[in-house]
């Protein structure tokens, strides 16, 4: 499912075929379940052990975090 404007999606493509697909510039593979947009994320929140918490637009149905293994490139990602 794709969440877009308040709405789900369903789409063809396993989350592993989105992130070959879409550019990287734009999206960003968070966990094991979510790719996020650049243009989603509202506010960034960060949790004890660097921890990221994503409050995303339109908002996620449940916390949204980034994987601790993931949190560098995640960080180097917003900075380009």
């Amino acid at each position: 499912m794709v969440l877009l404007n308040s709405g789900e999606y369903p789409v063809d493509y396993s989350l592993d075929q989105l992130t070959g697909i879409l550019n990287p510039k734009d999206f960003f593979r968070i966990n094991r379940q979510f790719l996020v947009s650049i243009r989603s994320i509202k506010n960034i929140h960060v949790f004890p052990k660097s921890r990221l918490n994503l409050e995303l637009q339109p908002p996620a149905p449940a916390d949204v975090f980034v994987t601790i293994e993931k949190v560098t490139k995640f960080k180097q990602w917003l900075g380009e």
